[in-house]
């Protein structure tokens, strides 16, 4: 899925020109884009969860004890991962805290999630306290994937549970193309013969060169990295309006 402005009427060529000098500007760490909660609606997945405090509760907006993630009896340390769908610059991360539980929190990215590098280890006393917000900043290394781990349990809290209330993650996509569906993609009209066995960058940047593409399918089993075949697809705004496949294929 191409990311573009809403009503934007300018030429295709100038829209094209600004889209290149966008993409140049995040590849340098540029902070120039709008950052928005990169975690909200994608749910994590970690070392554990409990059946009334799942691993969705970490990311669904809400602060409310009903709505937190926990881990299970003595798991530690516990981590949640996060898939943002796609590489992003990350801004910022704020996380507030369930019952009081952890007090060192361990942040490790990876961009592929093969090599994974570590970002910072730091002393978090104030998650000791109980159901409080600490910041966290960002990077410039664009990253698909976040573990946060958490550590040393609280003064007290010897075989207790690490919980959390809300992880937000702060930042903007690296690319001007997005992994929308992982599974499913939109029965648009093709722009253009299909392909196979075509690099995944390679059809994004075919697809971002063109200002008729919205678009493409692309195999499943590929769909975020390696080689696979698919479809460009054009008047494909909000899907369009012919249903959707399912199973063989994702969309970007």
């Amino acid at each position: 899925m191409v990311v573009q402005m809403q009503g934007d009427s300018r030429h295709p060529m100038i829209k094209k020109i600004i889209h290149v000098v966008t993409l140049l500007h995040a590849a340098h760490g540029s902070k120039g884009g709008a950052s928005f909660n990169l975690a909200s609606g994608r749910i994590p997945t970690g070392s554990s969860d409990s059946y009334d405090a799942s691993f969705s509760g970490a990311t669904d907006g809400s602060s409310e004890r009903d709505g937190w993630w926990r881990a299970s009896p003595h798991d530690n340390p516990s981590f949640l991962l996060l898939d943002l769908g796609a590489p992003a610059i990350i801004t910022s991360m704020n996380i507030t805290g369930g019952d009081p539980s952890f007090k060192m929190l361990r942040t490790i990215r990876s961009g592929d999630g093969i090599d994974w590098a570590i970002v910072r280890q730091e002393r978090t006393p104030h998650h000791c306290l109980g159901r409080r917000t600490t910041q966290h900043a960002g990077w410039e290394e664009p990253t698909r994937y976040i573990i946060i781990q958490m550590e040393d349990h609280c003064s007290g809290v010897h075989i207790g549970r690490f919980s959390l209330a809300e992880w937000r993650v702060y930042g903007f996509y690296d690319a001007g193309m997005v992994q929308k569906y992982a599974k499913t993609w939109p029965h648009c009209e093709n722009l253009g013969a299909c392909f196979e066995y075509v690099d995944l960058e390679a059809a994004q940047a075919t697809c971002l060169a063109d200002p008729d593409c919205d678009g493409f399918s692309f195999s499943a089993a590929s769909v975020s990295r390696g080689r696979g075949g698919g479809c460009y697809k054009t008047l494909c705004k909000d899907d369009g309006n012919n249903g959707y496949g399912h199973g063989s294929h994702g969309y970007w």
